[in-house]
């Protein structure tokens, strides 16, 4: 398998920023759990919701550090650069 990938979104990945799905998903009125985070207030969460929430973000940073290593691993075997 091949992940293709443009060198600013590689970029993202190796700086632990993602590959900028966020605004897609926030157009679609499905905010990713740090937006979340940032408007809890706002969104009058329960402590149940915002623990769920706070845990996702967690499990979601934890993954950043393997993420990154095995991109950084994988690049010159399966990641193939593309312009974008």
């Amino acid at each position: 398998m091949r992940l293709v990938l443009c060198s600013s979104v590689a970029a993202l990945l190796m700086a632990s920023h993602g590959m900028g799905l966020a605004r897609a998903g926030e157009l679609n009125h499905h905010p990713g759990p740090a937006h979340v985070l940032e408007l809890h207030d706002k969104l009058e969460l329960t402590p149940d919701q915002l623990a769920a929430v706070r845990a996702s973000f967690q499990r979601m940073e934890a993954a950043k550090p393997p993420g990154a290593e095995l991109v950084r691993r994988d690049q010159p075997h399966r990641v193939v650069r593309a312009k974008c």
